[in-house]
């Protein structure tokens, strides 16, 4: 995995195939205002740069993303209960937060659940359902000392949220209430890539790195 880099889902509302390449038609045509990234583009492209050497011009060029699509892709299974989903500028080289993923809740007309991984070092689960108005930011750094977050964004308690995801009543079972906190507060735990996909079997759910990493059984959308 990159070393930052976010894992969306959707959560399936009963979505027809046409209603999510509807959205994610829009989605990847909706290009953010990045005037930094066009800042550096120009700056490529000048004297400066055209004197450096070649690698270097490459590298550098490497490390350019203005020029890149804004691809959106899902997963899609009609009886899923979440939906992967990629999007470029969302989940690569990214952190999202229940605040950034408001507009594509509003847009989907569903919740969105995001995994976050800074580092391997660091573990973020961020919740929005735009329509409810339900936020959440949990984070679960692998050491104490580390504190490469915002903590006025991000708390450090059980995501216990993540049990009651698809119980309408809300219920959570003792046992898997336990379950969920032995691989939370898991000591041993080296990185926090396995901690998130030991989350992710236990919920049952499946996320996707990039556009072509479809798992198996679903359909992919967009892109």
């Amino acid at each position: 995995m990159g070393t930052t880099r976010s894992f969306l889902l959707l959560k399936n509302r009963g979505f027809t195939r046409e209603e999510l390449e509807h959205c994610s038609a829009l989605r990847s045509e909706e290009r953010p205002n990045r005037p930094a990234v066009e800042i550096f583009s120009q700056f490529l492209n000048s004297n400066f740069v055209r004197q450096m050497p070649p690698e270097t011009q490459e590298l550098m060029r490497q490390m350019d993303k203005s020029g890149q699509d804004n691809r959106a892709v899902i997963a899609f299974q009609p009886g899923a209960r979440w939906l992967p989903y990629f999007e470029t500028w969302l989940c690569d080289g990214n952190i999202v937060s229940s605040e950034d993923l408001q507009e594509v809740s509003a847009q989907f007309g569903t919740a969105v659940l995001a995994f976050a991984v800074f580092d391997s070092d660091i573990l973020f689960i961020s919740y929005c359902d735009a329509e409810q108005q339900v936020f959440y930011d949990f984070v679960k750094p692998n050491y104490p000392e580390i504190e490469e977050y915002d903590t006025e964004i991000y708390q450090e308690g059980l995501p216990a949220f993540l049990l009651s995801l698809d119980k309408e009543d809300n219920v959570q079972q003792m046992g898997d209430l336990q379950r969920l906190k032995d691989i939370w507060d898991e000591e041993d735990m080296v990185f926090a890539d396995d901690r998130m996909h030991n989350i992710l079997q236990f919920l049952g759910m499946q996320v996707i790195c990039d556009e072509n990493d479809i798992p198996e059984s679903f359909t992919r959308i967009g892109g």
